[in-house]
């Protein structure tokens, strides 16, 4: 592990390029039972980022993997790592469990712990101050992304330029959709219109 996606972006790190551990994670592979053992591949841009073994005990999951650095000479390393996360289970109120993992930093409930950028630590996307990369977009590409991605739910623009309701979609469903995408839309040229105009007053007064 590290090297690839446990670097940081800008001044804070992006969720996207951290390696994340969720508790469904587990929960695809049986759940959390006692003595079982495997391994986690994580994947990005169609190769692999990174990968982890664990073991799960009886309130923890112990890691393994290999942190990358460098000696006291500079020199690149590696270390063996093993790193356990403790988790708790909760009675849900019509049977069965919730999982989750408690944070290394601050110790809270969180479905999602990520790898702090030395290795040496998981913890909450709070404690380790991650964005998701949407957050560092400015406002009216981020509303415009929202409103597209309300447009692609419903089928995309037809070749009229049209988009029709979905079969089986109720009318009440696509009209609140389509009103929704239309305000995040007109929100973005607006923000689009504020910006051009603040770029033209500095121009004028330069």
């Amino acid at each position: 592990m590290g090297g690839s996606g446990s670097g940081r972006y800008g001044w804070r790190g992006v969720v996207e390029r951290r390696y994340r551990l969720h508790v469904r994670d587990f929960k695809t592979r049986g759940g959390f039972a006692p003595g079982a053992a495997g391994s986690l591949v994580w994947t990005r841009e169609g190769g692999t980022a990174g990968s982890v073994g664990f073991t799960i005990a009886a309130d923890r999951v112990v890691l393994r993997y290999t942190r990358l650095g460098e000696d006291a000479e500079g020199r690149a390393a590696e270390w063996p790592t093993t790193f356990p996360i403790t988790y708790i289970a909760t009675h849900c109120r019509f049977g069965g469990r919730r999982y989750f993992w408690l944070c290394g930093s601050c110790g809270k409930r969180r479905e999602a712990v990520y790898l702090h950028s030395r290795g040496h630590l998981w913890a909450c996307r709070v404690c380790l101050r991650l964005q998701y990369a949407s957050q560092r977009l400015d406002p009216a590409t981020r509303q415009n992304r929202r409103a597209e991605a309300i447009y692609d739910s419903l089928g995309g623009e037809h070749e009229d330029g049209m988009i029709y309701k979905p079969k089986r979609m109720r009318w009440t469903t696509f009209n609140r959709r389509m009103d929704k995408a239309e305000e995040l839309s007109g929100a973005a040229d607006a923000a689009w219109a504020l910006r051009v105009a603040g770029l033209l007053d500095r121009l004028e007064r330069a």
